[in-house]
């Protein structure tokens, strides 16, 4: 039986449902393997040397890294949700519409009616999050109502100091939309501390509405 085999960097779960329609289209002719976490490029050449896979799959929403397309040779290699921040080859590649997932996020919502509104960036700058914050920004402001914002520093990653100091000047109640679901449980509702209950989850967006 052939192998696809799916390299998974950055976010598993986040990409459970590709997974289970990769191996539904294939109709239980090819193994799905994946491969969890980082991976050194020579761990990536002894990967592919145990596999000899039919084709990869590369989660690259954080940038391509060790996985270059001359790395896999010959193997046919597909990119999801590439971040083109560090490579702006045409690749081969499927991305989100990151764009509609803030507006759906904007409708949902609005039908909250809060007394404010705002959005969560991802820890590090990314095209996906910051286009879906643009979208989702852009639709509120729309509707006559104030959307604040908060995004990783260009170079750099998010300050949990400056996320608590954000969180408690928004005007309550204030309905988040969070870049995805790792950022709405990292939501700081009180101030950092090193005791396990130093920081709280604020309340979830809707699931249509998350990435």
């Amino acid at each position: 039986m052939d192998t696809i085999l799916v390299f998974l960097p950055f976010s598993r779960h986040a990409f459970a449902e590709t997974l289970a329609g990769v191996a539904r289209r294939s109709g239980g002719s090819v193994r799905i393997q994946t491969v969890d976490g980082p991976v050194r490029a020579a761990d990536l050449a002894k990967l592919l040397a145990f596999w000899r896979p039919r084709g990869c799959i590369v989660e690259a929403s954080e940038g391509l890294r060790v996985f270059t397309p001359e790395r896999f040779g010959r193997t046919p290699v597909v990119y999801l949700d590439r971040t083109p921040i560090d490579d702006r080859r045409s690749l081969l590649e499927v991305r989100q519409d990151y764009a509609a997932a803030g507006e759906v996020a904007a409708r949902e919502l609005l039908s909250a009616d809060p007394i404010s509104y705002a959005y969560a960036g991802y820890r590090i700058r990314t095209v996906w999050s910051d286009t879906r914050g643009d979208a989702f920004v852009a639709a509120i402001r729309l509707h006559g109502k104030p959307c604040a914002r908060l995004d990783a520093p260009l170079h750099g990653r998010m300050d949990p100091v400056r996320a608590h100091a954000w969180f408690t000047s928004l005007p309550k109640p204030c309905a988040i939309f969070c870049a995805n679901d790792t950022v709405s449980e990292s939501i700081p509702c009180r101030p950092p501390s090193r005791s396990p209950g130093g920081s709280c989850a604020s309340p979830a967006p809707p699931r249509t509405a998350r990435r």
